[in-house]
């Protein structure tokens, strides 16, 4: 993964930095992705949302209002 060569020599702040970015970019194609398929995956997705260890604190968590 690139990412995670990519922050081995920085500093801490900076790593949170790369690391919110590629979070970011990662819940969005998952949202899509997820709007996509619709059905099961929707309310997968809904499911996931409320429980706060699934994904990192600065992943998009809108699923919650998803409908299909």
């Amino acid at each position: 993964m690139r990412t995670k060569r990519q922050v081995r020599k920085m500093t801490p702040p900076e790593k949170e930095k790369v690391w919110a970015v590629r979070h970011e970019w990662g819940g969005e194609k998952v949202h899509k992705l997820v709007l996509d398929m619709s059905g099961f995956y929707v309310k997968s997705a809904q499911i996931l949302a409320t429980k706060a260890v699934s994904a990192p604190l600065n992943f998009p968590l809108d699923w919650l209002s998803l409908t299909v």
